[in-house]
């Protein structure tokens, strides 16, 4: 009679897209079922649970052992050793192993030794993270070494004005009548009202949201500052040599 089995595939925790020795580990696990006479149920993966799910290793762990425990049945997974190293599954597979007075598991861990290919298919994914991290801070440090073509790219380089704020001042400036000369165009008017007017007028803040009181009066004093009459100045300028 077949004993029954679920399948256990441990990923990374914090990768972004699937290893490629997962497909190894499948068929592993399917493959030590065959020979071995398990009936495999299902197989679960870790990895799944961490992108989905945002929880911990334990959350799949823990929602395996449940199905193992209702059904009797072993869990089968690839010994990956320290190429998987997980302290959530490895202390429930060191529990597993200590018999305790009146509690004994109604099923139990199987590791399956790693085929040299789920290796190689780890050391490769290794080394492919390894290079995308060194190119990805390399792109980084070419990015902020790169010199200023346009005057508006080396006043904004000079005056050290950041990523959001310049975009903000893009924002504002944008369209055929800006953001910021609606609102200058409506000076003496309450904050209510400004904002009732760009609604109107189905513009949007840069965060993509509807105006309010709030959010114009802190757009007015970022238009006062002299950053900004600095930038629309250049953004005119720009505009004329076109």
């Amino acid at each position: 009679m077949a004993k029954n089995a679920y399948g256990y595939i441990r990923g990374r925790r914090h990768s972004k897209k699937w290893a490629p020795d997962r497909k190894h580990q499948r068929r592993q696990i399917e493959d030590y079922a065959d020979a071995n006479g398990y009936d495999l149920i299902e197989v679960f993966i870790e990895e799944a649970k961490f992108s989905l799910a945002g929880k911990t290793g334990a959350y799949v762990l823990a929602s395996t052992l449940k199905r193992c425990t209702a059904d009797k049945a072993d869990l089968l997974y690839i010994d990956l050793g320290r190429w998987r190293r997980n302290p959530v599954f490895a202390s429930f597979v060191a529990a597993s192993k200590i018999e305790k007075p009146g509690r004994r598991y109604p099923y139990k861990f199987v590791g399956i030794p790693a085929e040299r290919a789920t290796l190689e298919a780890v050391e490769r994914q290794a080394r492919l993270e390894k290079y995308e991290e060194s190119f990805r801070i390399k792109k980084i440090k070419n990015r902020a070494d790169a010199k200023p073509t346009t005057p508006l790219q080396q006043w904004k380089h000079d005056n050290e004005i950041g990523t959001k704020r310049f975009k903000n001042f893009r924002h504002l400036y944008a369209g055929m009548t800006p953001i910021y000369q609606s609102i200058e165009d409506n000076d003496g008017k309450s904050m209510r009202e400004i904002a009732d007017l760009l609604n109107k007028e189905i513009y949007l803040t840069v965060d993509g949201k509807r105006w309010n009181r709030h959010n114009v009066r802190k757009t007015i004093d970022l238009i006062a500052t002299d950053e900004f009459q600095e930038f629309v100045t250049l953004c005119n300028e720009a505009r004329k040599d076109l």
